[in-house]
């Protein structure tokens, strides 16, 4: 195994009396068989700081020995599973520095140290399609923790099945999941074998329909935490350069940003306006990174569409992206080490002042969030007439502004659904549609810009990609001023105004 392996795992829990019997799984969707079972003893030890940081984000350290993956494993939370990285098993338990290095914003100088020890005997049945592949492993597992709390130590022993697919197929999750509870099994209240022997379930989403009584404050709160959690669950995953990870750490920032600013009413004015610039400040550090990375990717895929093109070219292309996209994460993770980011963690999770309210916060949230979305639709408006009448030479980035007016009110728009309702579930959505269009056409002219710079006289293909830009962006700015036309008719509109 190499050092910093990376898995998705997708995962299901279950928990079954000592005495429930493992159904039948055959007839499965895309279960061509059950191959036969076989038993594995594990022997886990977990790691965690003294007021269990990582298990308050969702984070599990563990160092796993027995199995095909022995070794060292830090699962991260994912929407569609969790990311685990892997690391060698080593020859003591010291945390390898590689681990401590993913979880420096997570630990903030906290040391690791063992909290748990999981033993399992484990019997395997291996789910495979008609051609023979893997699809699912169901897991049969009777477990004994152990837990040591002080000079407190505590034994337990319980049973559970786990289904891990292979892949993000929820035909098969769903049907699985019914087999399994038609014979006795619930879905787990805990989300590791560490939260179980430490008795922590996962904190409730409170993100639902707030009371007719609900002020600004209960509505906005639970959107802010989620928002600050899932900032501080993709630390080690950008410092992993996991897939995605710098794109949802950006979303996380401009979603808190969004609130702040579009309902800057509620929030005392100079402690917002400072988090929303040191928001801002990440925000700006991570973008070389994230740019480069859409910019690699759409430039790769007009290439490949011509047939006969320079290679010389496009190798001195991708070498010129690598270089730069190589630099752009070291001055990314160079700041997630500074000072600056960890002023920043600080006041997100400071609880005497974070968020910082002010007393409007406590009037009622109907009237306070509407005021919020009425002030920043007319700044849409407000750009949307710019660009309309911007020269060509500043035509893209007035549309830019436009997007980044559309994606802030997006983002307050869903923050403000645990009262507004389907009113504000449908702006969101109408705003998510204004953005993509107008995402296209801004990728489309930053690849344009970076494309023109290799030099037309390089490559017939730099001169037709180029070209070829151009057009995309054109039909781009006819799909926006089709769609804004709709919305300056729509039902949004006179709502908002």
């Amino acid at each position: 195994m190499s050092v910093d392996t990376h898995v998705l795992e997708i995962e299901s829990k279950f928990e079954v009396p000592v005495d429930a019997t493992l159904p039948d799984l055959t007839g499965l969707p895309r279960a061509g068989a059950v191959g036969a079972p076989r038993e594995v003893d594990l022997e886990a030890s977990y790691y965690d700081t003294a007021a269990l940081d990582l298990m308050s984000l969702g984070i599990t350290l563990r160092r796993r020995r027995g199995g095909e993956d022995a070794g060292w494993h830090l699962k991260l939370p994912s929407d569609k599973g969790r990311h685990e990285v892997r690391v060698p098993l080593g020859d003591d338990e010291r945390v390898p520095q590689r681990l401590e290095e993913l979880l420096r914003g997570t630990t903030r100088g906290a040391r690791l140290r063992k909290v748990g020890t999981v033993s399992t005997r484990r019997t395997v049945l291996p789910v495979v399609d008609a051609a023979g592949n893997l699809v699912a492993e169901v897991c049969d597992d009777r477990v004994v923790g152990e837990r040591r709390r002080g000079e407190r130590e505590a034994r337990l022993v319980w049973r559970e099945w786990e289904v891990e697919l292979t892949e993000d197929d929820a035909e098969l999750a769903r049907a699985t999941t019914a087999r399994l509870r038609e014979a006795g099994a619930s879905p787990s209240r805990y989300a590791s074998k560490l939260a179980h022997v430490l008795d922590v379930v996962p904190p409730q989403d409170v993100t639902g329909a707030s009371p007719g009584a609900a002020s600004a404050r209960d509505v906005l709160a639970p959107y802010l935490d989620a928002q600050v959690r899932r900032l501080r669950q993709l630390d080690p995953q950008v410092r992993a350069d996991l897939p995605d990870a710098v794109h949802q750490m950006r979303v996380a920032c401009r979603r808190i940003r969004a609130v702040l600013a579009c309902y800057r009413r509620d929030f005392d004015r100079r402690a917002a306006s400072h988090v929303r610039a040191e928001l801002g400040w990440l925000v700006d550090v991570l973008g070389r990174e994230r740019d480069l990375e859409v910019l690699r990717d759409h430039l790769g895929a007009l290439v490949a569409q011509h047939e006969s093109t320079d290679a010389a070219q496009e190798a001195w292309i991708d070498e010129a992206l690598a270089r730069d996209l190589a630099a752009a994460r070291e001055t990314a993770r160079r700041a997630l080490d500074g000072g600056r980011y960890d002023a920043l963690v600080l006041a997100l999770t400071d609880p005497a002042a974070w968020p910082p309210w002010s007393p409007n916060a406590r009037r009622p949230a109907r009237r306070e969030l509407r005021r919020g979305l009425r002030a920043e639709w007319t700044r849409l408006e407000a750009a949307a007439k710019a660009a309309e009448h911007a020269p060509s030479a500043r035509r893209d980035e007035s549309l830019h502004e436009v997007r980044k007016v559309a994606k802030r009110l997006r983002y307050a728009a869903e923050a403000a659904q645990g009262r507004l309702g389907e009113r504000a579930t449908d702006l969101a959505e109408a705003m998510a549609s204004l953005q993509e269009a107008l995402g296209r056409h801004h990728d489309d002219a930053v690849a344009r810009v970076a494309v023109a710079g290799f030099g037309r006289e390089r490559s017939l293909t730099v001169a037709r990609i180029v070209d070829e830009l151009g057009a995309e962006q054109s039909a781009e700015r006819a799909t926006y001023g089709e769609e804004w036309l709709r919305l300056r008719h729509s039902r949004h509109a006179r709502w908002l105004s």
